[in-house]
């Protein structure tokens, strides 16, 4: 804070306390703000602890009023609901007496009662039609009589309720589906809106409330950044069909959030459209014939059929046979199945056929029918093996874990083809059931089959555990009984189903942790361990905290078990933590284990002592002895140890300002009395006490404790004055005032009150007392020749009954009505002295005449001294002191000194000033303090206020500051006010703290001091970023390392303190899976499992940032290397492999190779394979896989040795792991023939109809070949060799299968002609040929083509509903039917705005456009011609919506409020409006300009670009004063849309309030001369003066001081009063110029001069003589200041050269003064001294101006005075002087001078 100065009217800017005298300093203080102890005006100085007080005060105003200049807040803020009926209460401001009330911009929705302050509706307010629902309102309260205006600023915010729905754009929506979309199909609905507010405006759900029928439709909602839905999608949920339902109606419903909530719908009309969805069904799904195998080719074996529900060419179906078979064809129109070669009988099953029907449509849909053909044969066939599932809708065979015995897994079939014996099968396992855990049973069958068959049940005989065996591999073996026998061999897989039978199980019991109580969020507590036996979902275990965190103090990873901190920990609350945790598995039943987590929280010191009680009363009883227990006060710490053991003190300023009267005891905290207490001399007591811990470091707070002493009545009434001395006329009113006597009692309450009696000299019962007032009164006329004299005892008696000790005396002397009482030389007496007087000190003397020659004078000091601390000697009238004074207890008395002459009593006012001696040092508020600086603050940067307190008077008050302790120099202070600075930088400091000793000194002489102890803590700042050790860190770690290890220490540090030195951890990249964290300590650890054959290497970037602000970072890499494990099994690259061996082939040919791979590294991924069993016939190489023949083989001897050309091996790899893992696969060596037989085709030609819109891939037709070889050589390629020159057909080279490939024109092409080649692959291939006639049928091919469209087109945001954009137009070259287009907006027009003419293609208007809304739309235009099926085409139109000026500017509130300071530089910133515009371009730019200013000027200039209002001419408060105090601008916000008739505009009303400045120094009103008589006693009023201040409140209260202390007079600092005081005149002083000082209150003082001369009227008069008798004058009303009215001049008639001074002493106008309107040179010229008024003055319109007139060298020369009282008939004549006035009539144009009669409008006694 910058040191507080003044402003004096010269412009010298001084300390507002130096340029004052003693008394001046303490008063000025006095009349601060809030003006302290200003019940006590007539206390002429304060006492040194109230002066601390006062200090205090000062400094806290000082910090708050500069803390408190950037702004202010709204002073009443109100809610209404919306929807309030008008006249409804809002709210009732506080109002003021004398204060009216109203809105400054009444605003339309509220009104105020002007005299109450209550704030009603106006009308009923629907809150969504308002543009804001906050109102900032300004109300002015207006002051009746000084039109004072002050701003009072409401905030009514409307509440929202709940009374609107949500609103969808469109009520009734029509939408389109294609039937058999896939499910997911969507649309997008714009979502709904609701005009309410907050929660009741919140759509918060949205739902199908009617019309989804099988459900199946559902609403997706997407939500915006907000969280809440900006649109919907309406998706399928399951597959639409039109022949089922073509046509939904569903109402969706979009619920707020408002209580209750509120609904609205939409309506949606779903189409479903038809497609080619039916495929061709057959009459019956399954055909069974038996063939022999004797049957010739070509035969017709049956006729199919199938029917197909949709119509038209949808409906035509034509047959094929879509497999890879030359023994079967069928007739594509016909439907008739013809075989196409002689079959062979191979086994009992059948041929299977699909025989396959398709329709026209587009795209083609397809039927099949399956026909099984059983060929009647001899023994030919192997038995075959087929298993059924249980359930049998299972693919594979699986086993419940713990099943029972006899339980069947699953039931095998086995069959043979062939007749009688050859068909007689026998089942074996033959391997995977080494542990027995299976059986075989045969099941008898239950209807006969077509061939041999036998069932078997494989049935559970041993126990099933999974966690033992998770699968079976069974081999089983079937042999027939023919000859040789044939065999087959099946693998049945056996899935063990795994069953919930174990619980997860923790790897510890019980887990403990200890953590300390300030550990950062998210450390490090435990990691927690549980594992399942169980499989899938049963063994997938997720944690969770159970009990024990109810304080949310931890949280757990549900996936790994990490226990982290979760929120700040508090040992206080609580020191450990029992966490039950628990492990569940996710089986459908559950199941779970628990354990136990004890966190044991270490203490630290973070807890300050608490106090039980904010603050603490007492009360003492005063005179009770010393060590009176006073009350207790206690803290508790939750710390610990010594961190929570309570000590207690008391705060320094106790002993401070109370030393020695109090004591705390440090353990207890009991505070006891060290003295006794006087309530009389200090009714009560605040301490501070203050309660510290032991902690390091150590917390402390402070309590205040405020002690009542408790009054005893320990005091007796005091009479004061004792004597009192009454001179009554006889014959007085019989009711009449004595005096009134005055008794005090230092008791408080009823103790203090005084009742008063008379209890002597009252025995004839002339007078009574006033038992409360102590009002003497007679009740009876006195008569002196009764009775001449009367003394009266009074006694005083207090509420407790107890008695004065002395009883006052009244001496009543009846005196004649001639009689004069004795009369003082001077009325006020004023004496000087030093406060280190001794006893006994002459003061001064004073002195009283009788006219009464014989009556002996005795002087008596009746009243100003109950101390005692003066004597006057009765006869000689001289005042001593009886004892030293104190100046700084009191630095003046006024006595009453009463001169007794016999019967009649006369009184002087003696005034003594006690002058100042440096006996005070000065004084600090306290001997040790603290304070901070921070380490980067600039050099010359105050930091510290350093202030001491004097309670002499200047010099000897004037303290300056030095530092006497100054580590390296660093800090420097201000001498004189004391503000400590920066003397160097503290960038460079080592140290944390200084101790500084600073040296308050006087000027005194000889010079006291004091020191104070200052302590500065130097501040840390955020300047260094952490630091790693190293920029690259490396370690490895298994990649089974457990999930939550702590695998590596990343330590960061920074050289900052407190949270610019604390560091928290980040990774911030190559954490790919998120495997790592981070936790708050720098401790890496394991976040996620790890997958050494996933990521081999992780390159972590890790940052440690510091918690400053701005905060600092650093970042360093951690590669982490990740170990293998022999954790992955081999893995073949087939789960089975097949090789060919040509028949012949010599022995060790290498038939293939198998290849396995293993993820693992080194020994874990080296492979050896093997044979499972034993093999004769084939070599598996261990190493590299490859199988060679071990035996040569002929094909033929073969299959009519086994009935089969094959062999099927199974082949087993391991690893070379510790514990290896393998894999097994199943190899198939196949003995292949030679070629020796050409491909023969099933029909000798074909025919085949195709639609020419039919999509490339379509299936045109199938040839079909066969061949008598095997292998190689009975494979067959196909080809096309002839009639694909335009390249729109390919054959697959395998099936035969024809397909289209380009595209179809029947216009072009109508019948293709391909000529197609079967060939066989074997070494000498063999092939045929046969040609396939392609017919290509008519469809609408052609497609609507876009031939006039405009891709980009502007319109204006004006245009009316109906007008024409554009147009469209499409051309299609089919004809009929194809050719008729119709138009359709299809995209792009959600809100439907616009319309297209479906015939015509012309595009207008449906809906008014907003450019603000929406700039632009992209509309999708499709064009559809009327073919089946439909052919479309799609355009789209941008269309740019041009913005018009259809939007005027808003300002965010009607009324804008800001406060300045007056006198501002011109050109400074005062407010910025700002106004928007949603219009784009220049009709949204903005311009501003003030249109009106009141009061009128052009005090303010605003920037129309950016609605910056600065000033521009002189601020000034005291002229705004009578402009109800404020500006109002009228500001306009213009956009600048052209033509300028367009623009569009908007106002506010600004008003600016100007805060006073303390500019303006008193300005004395009063004139500058006064008289008084040199008898004048002490306490007469010599004048009062009085000073204006135009500035306002506490800037215009004046306080007055006189600046020559040494003059006989004192003045009232308040009032202005000047009077005579104890001193007394000097006997040769006849004129006193006394400077008095005007100070107005500020901090910032401003003070005027006034030098008043005052006359001292003696008794003789030898002064000049008036050479006029009478003199006159008259002057205009309006007539500018300095108008001469009229020049008077005095002389001595034997000295013309005698030097003469003239003064005004007294303007008088209607018996009403008017100091300051007339003025006076020396010379004697008399001039108006302001603008004079006539009409102010009243009918008599006349002054009356009194002159004195003086001669001599100086104004302490002897030279008398004399004055005269002109324009009066009658002369006065006094001892003392002759005087007179001088008339001055004012009028509106000169006029006459009035005559006056001999009244006299002063009385000689007022003087």
């Amino acid at each position: 804070m910058p040191p507080l100065s003044t402003r004096r009217t010269d412009g010298e800017t001084t300390s507002p306390i130096s340029g004052m005298s003693g008394d001046a300093i303490e008063q000025h203080g006095a009349m601060r703000p809030h003006h302290f102890a200003r019940n006590r005006r007539k206390t002429l100085s304060m006492s040194s602890s109230v002066f601390m007080m006062y200090r205090v005060a000062l400094l806290c105003m000082v910090f708050g009023l500069a803390s408190g200049q950037g702004g202010y807040d709204t002073d009443f803020v109100f809610t209404v609901d919306e929807g309030q009926p008008p006249g409804f209460s809002v709210g009732t401001i506080s109002t003021e007496q004398g204060y009216t009330y109203t809105f400054s911009d009444p605003p339309a929705e509220f009104t105020i009662n002007r005299d109450s302050g209550e704030i009603q509706t106006a009308v009923e307010i629907d809150r969504e039609q308002i543009p804001n629902d906050v109102f900032d309102i300004l109300v002015l309260a207006r002051h009746s009589v000084t039109s004072r205006t002050k701003p009072i600023e409401v905030r009514i915010t409307v509440t929202d309720l709940n009374d609107n729905s949500p609103v969808f754009p469109e009520t009734d929506i029509s939408i389109s589906f294609t039937e058999n979309g896939r499910v997911g199909s969507s649309v997008i609905l714009e979502s709904a809106t609701d005009p309410d507010k907050a929660e009741n405006g919140s759509i918060v759900e949205y739902s199908i409330s009617e019309g989804n029928s099988e459900n199946a439709f559902r609403l997706m909602v997407i939500p915006g950044p907000d969280g809440l839905p900006i649109y919907i999608n309406l998706e399928t949920t399951v597959s639409l069909d039109h022949e089922i339902q073509d046509f939904y109606q569903l109402t969706v419903e979009a619920r707020d959030n408002g209580s209750p909530p509120r609904s609205g719908f939409v309506h949606l009309n779903i189409s479903v459209l038809d497609i080619n969805d039916n495929p061709p069904i057959f009459d019956q799904s399954d055909f069974v014939i038996h063939v022999n195998e004797s049957t010739p080719a070509g035969t017709k074996l049956l006729d199919v059929h199938a029917t197909d529900g949709d119509s038209g060419i949808n409906g035509e179906v034509e047959y094929f046979i879509d497999e890879e078979t030359s023994n079967f064809n069928v007739e594509p129109v016909s439907g008739n199945i013809t075989l196409q070669q002689k079959l062979n009988y191979i086994s009992s099953d059948p041929y299977q056929v699909t025989v396959k029907a398709r329709d026209k449509g587009v795209p083609t849909q397809y039927g099949r029918a399956f026909l099984s053909v059983y060929v009647i044969d001899e023994n030919d066939h192997d038995p075959q093996i087929s298993f059924s599932y249980i359930p049998a809708s299972e693919s594979f065979a699986t086993v419940s874990e713990g099943v029972a015995t006899g339980s069947i897994v699953a039931l095998v079939t086995v069959t043979d083809e062939d007749l009688a014996e050859n068909g007689e099968v026998d089942l074996q396992i033959i391997s995977g059931n080494e542990m027995d855990h299976f059986m075989l049973d045969t099941l008898p069958l239950l209807f006969p089959t077509e061939v041999q068959t036998k069932v078997y049940k494989i049935l559970v005989v041993g126990e099933i555990d999974r966690e033992n065996i998770a699968e079976y591999n069974l081999t089983l073996v079937a042999w027939d009984n023919g000859s040789p026998r044939r065999r087959s061999t099946g693998n049945l897989l056996i899935h063990v189903v795994d069953t919930n039978d174990h619980s997860p199980e923790f790897q510890e019991f019980e887990y403990h942790a200890n953590l300390s109580e300030g550990e950062p969020i998210g450390s490090f507590v435990q990691s927690v361990t549980a594992t399942d036996a169980d499989f899938g979902l049963n063994a997938m275990i997720l944690y969770s905290i159970t009990t024990g965190n109810a304080l949310d103090w931890f949280e757990i990873n549900p996936e790994t078990g990490l226990v982290t901190t979760k929120a700040l920990l508090d040992r206080e609350v609580a020191s450990v933590i029992e966490l039950n945790i628990s492990a569940a598995d996710q089986g459908i039943q559950p199941r779970a284990s628990e354990t136990t987590l004890t966190v044991t929280i270490l203490d630290e010191n973070d807890e300050a002592p608490e106090f039980t009680s904010p603050n603490y009363t007492a009360s003492v009883p005063e005179n009770i002895a010393a060590r009176f227990e006073v009350t207790t006060v206690t803290a508790m710490d939750g710390d610990e140890g010594t961190s929570g053991l309570v000590r207690y003190e008391l705060t320094d300023d106790v002993g401070h300002q109370n030393p020695g009267l109090f004591s705390i005891d440090a353990v207890s905290g009991t505070i006891f009395t060290e003295a006794v207490l006087d309530r009389e001399e200090t009714p009560e007591y605040d301490l501070h006490v203050r309660a510290f811990d032991s902690g390091s470091p150590p917390r402390e707070s402070v309590v205040s404790v405020h002690i009542n002493v408790v009054d005893e009545n320990d005091n007796v009434p005091v009479f004061y004055p004792q004597t009192y001395l009454v001179t009554l006329r006889e014959n007085g009113p019989a009711v009449s005032f004595v005096e009134q006597v005055t008794a005090t009692d230092s008791d408080s309450g009823n103790y203090g009150n005084v009742t008063y009696s008379i209890v002597g000299g009252n025995a004839d019962g002339k007078f009574q007392i006033n038992g409360a007032t102590g009002e003497v009164m007679t009740v009876t006329a006195l008569d002196r020749e009764e009775k001449s004299s009367y003394t009266l005892l009074i006694g005083a008696t207090d509420g407790g009954g107890r008695v004065a000790e002395i009883s006052a005396e009244v001496r009543i002397s009846v005196g004649d009505i001639q009689d004069s009482p004795p009369a003082f030389d001077m009325s006020v007496y004023e004496f000087e002295i030093y406060e280190n007087a001794n006893a006994s000190s002459f003061v001064g003397s004073v002195s009283a005449t009788s006219q009464d020659l014989i009556a002996q004078i005795r002087y008596i000091i009746f009243s100003g001294d109950p101390r005692s601390q003066f004597e006057i000697d009765g006869v000689t009238g001289v005042i001593r002191t009886t004892s030293a004074l104190d100046r700084e207890t009191t630095s003046a008395y006024e006595l009453t000194v009463y001169a007794n002459g016999g019967s009649m009593v006369g009184s002087a006012t003696v005034r003594v000033q006690v002058l100042d001696v440096n006996d005070n040092a000065p004084q600090f508020p306290r001997s040790t303090d603290t304070t901070d600086v921070v380490e980067n603050w600039e050099v010359g940067r105050h930091f510290y206020h350093v202030e001491a307190t004097d309670e002499d008077n200047p010099p000897n008050g004037d303290v300056v500051y030095n530092i006497v302790q100054n580590p390296d120099g660093i800090f420097g202070i201000n001498h004189t006010t004391g503000w400590m600075f920066l003397n160097t930088g503290l960038q460079a400091s080592v140290q944390d703290e200084y101790v500084v000793q600073i040296v308050a000194a006087d000027l005194g002489n000889p010079s006291l001091s004091a020191t104070l102890e200052l302590i500065v803590s130097v501040r840390d700042v955020n300047n260094h970023a952490p630091a790693f050790a190293a920029q690259h860190f490396e370690t490895s770690i298994s990649e089974t390392t457990e999930v939550n290890h702590r695998f590596f220490d990343l330590v960061a540090t920074d050289r900052d303190q407190g949270t610019n030195g604390m560091i928290s951890y980040s990774i911030l990249s190559g954490n790919d899976g998120d495997s790592f964290g981070v936790f708050p300590n720098g401790e890496v650890y394991v976040k996620n499992f790890l997958d050494r054959e996933m990521i081999s290497e992780y390159s972590l970037r890790v940052e440690a940032r510091d918690h400053g602000i701005p905060s600092r970072t650093a970042s360093t890499e951690l590669l982490v290397e990740i170990l293998d494990e022999n954790d992955n099994r081999p893995f073949f690259g087939n789960s089975s492999y097949t090789f060919y061996l040509q028949e012949g082939s010599a022995v060790n040919t290498v038939v293939g190779s198998i290849l396995a791979t293993d993820a693992d590294l080194g020994e874990n991924a080296e492979l050896t394979y093997t044979f499972v069993g034993n093999q004769t016939q084939f070599s598996l190489d261990r190493s590299t896989g490859v199988i060679t023949n071990l035996v040569g083989f002929d094909r033929e001897a073969l299959e009519a040795e086994t009935g089969q050309s094959r062999f099927v091996l199974d082949a087993v790899v391991r690893d070379g792991g510790a514990t290896p893992f393998q894999d097994r696969t199943s190899i198939t060596i196949i003995i292949s023939d030679i070629n020796d037989n050409p491909p023969v085709f099933s029909r000798s030609s074909y025919q085949v109809t195709i639609s020419e819109l039919a999509e490339n891939g379509t299936h045109v037709l199938r040839v079909t070949a066969s061949d008598s070889d095997s292998g190689d050589n009975s494979y067959i390629v196909y080809s096309i060799v002839n009639g694909n020159a335009e390249g729109k057909f390919q054959i697959n080279r395998i099936s035969g299968q024809i397909t289209l490939i380009g595209p179809l024109d029947r216009e072009a092409t109508s019948e293709y002609s391909l000529t197609v080649k079967a060939q066989d692959a074997g070494s000498d291939p063999q092939h045929n040929l046969v040609e396939v006639q392609v017919q290509v049928l008519d469809e609408n091919d052609h497609m609507p083509i876009f031939t006039h469209v405009e891709a980009v087109l502007e319109v204006t945001e004006c245009l009316a509903i109906g007008q024409p954009i554009t147009m469209v137009s499409a051309t299609d070259d089919d004809i009929g039917e194809n050719g008729l287009i119709s138009y359709s907006i299809t995209g792009g027009d959600e809100q439907k705005v616009f319309r297209v003419d479906p015939d015509t293609g012309d595009i207008t208007l449906s809906k008014l456009l907003d450019h603000e809304t929406r700039s632009s739309y992209t509309l999708n235009i499709t064009a559809r011609d009327s073919g089946v099926p439909q052919q479309t085409s799609l355009t789209s139109i941008l269309v740019l919506v041009r913005d018009c000026n259809d939007n005027s500017p808003v300002f965010p509130q009607h009324t804008v409020v800001q406060r300045i300071d007056e006198e501002l530089a011109l050109n400074t910133h005062v407010v910025t409006v700002s106004a928007s515009d949603p219009d784009s371009g220049i009709n949204g730019q903005v311009r501003y300009s003030i249109v009106s200013q009141e009061p009128e000027g052009n005090h303010f200039s605003i920037n129309p670009e950016n609605g910056s209002i600065l000033t521009s001419a002189r601020i000034d408060y005291e002229y705004l004063k009578v402009h109800n105090g404020f500006f109002k601008l009228t500001v306009k916000a213009t956009d600048q849309a052209l033509p300028v008739e367009s623009r569009r505009s908007a106002t506010t009303e600004v008003v600016i309030f100007v805060r006073n400045i303390n500019d303006n120094a008193p300005v004395f009103q009063t004139h500058n001369a006064v008289v008084i008589s040199r008898n004048a006693p002490e306490g007469t009023t010599v004048t009062t003066v009085t000073a204006d201040d135009p500035d306002d409140e506490d800037s215009a209260n004046v306080t007055y001081y006189i600046v020559n202390r040494s003059v006989p007079f004192e003045i009232n600092t308040v009032s202005g009063e000047i009077s005579v005081n104890e001193f007394g005149f000097e006997p040769n002083v006849h004129m006193y110029s006394v400077r008095i000082n005007a100070v107005d209150s500020q901090l910032t003082s401003n003070y005027t001069s006034l030098v008043l001369n005052i006359l001292v009227l003696g008794d003789s008069n030898n002064g000049p003589t008036f050479a006029r008798s009478m003199y006159s004058g008259s002057v205009s009303e309006n007539q500018e200041q300095g108008t001469v009215v009229v020049s008077i001049s005095a002389g001595y008639p034997g000295n013309p050269d005698a030097h003469v001074d003239y003064y005004i002493t007294s303007v008088v106008a209607g018996g009403v003064p008017r100091e300051g309107d007339f003025q006076m040179t020396r010379t004697g010229v008399i001039s108006t001294g302001a603008v004079l008024d006539r009409e102010q003055l009243g009918q008599d319109a006349m002054y009356e101006v009194t002159v004195y007139a003086i001669s001599g060298t100086s104004a302490y020369s002897s030279t008398q005075v004399s004055h005269t009282l002109l324009l009066l008939i009658k002369y006065f004549v006094t001892p003392s002087a002759l005087f007179g006035y001088i008339f001055i009539m004012l009028k509106r144009h000169l006029g006459a001078i009035l005559a006056l009669d001999e009244a006299t409008p002063i009385g000689l006694r007022q003087i």
